[in-house]
């Protein structure tokens, strides 16, 4: 795969390389990406928890204690005769 990136930002990759900290630019790239993904995946589970804090303030939520999950054994176990 081959990427363009802007003068700033190939200059910002060779000198992450030339302080030691990485040993290639390819090194450098892989951990942005890493550090981009961490990133999305935590906005997208603040955006679930936050869907969920207005569900539970709505009424609108199951609190899933041990009683809810019992419950839930218990109905497996009639279905299939455990």
């Amino acid at each position: 795969m081959n990427i363009s990136l802007t003068n700033e930002l190939e200059n910002f990759v060779r000198a992450q390389v030339a302080s030691g900290q990485y040993s290639s630019a390819s090194e450098v790239i892989r951990e942005a990406l890493r550090e981009h993904i961490r990133s999305v995946r935590q906005r997208e589970f603040e955006q679930r928890l936050e869907l969920s804090r207005k569900a539970w303030s709505a009424g609108d939520a199951i609190k899933a204690d041990e009683a809810y999950f019992d419950g839930k054994i218990e109905r497996l176990r009639s279905q299939h005769g455990l």
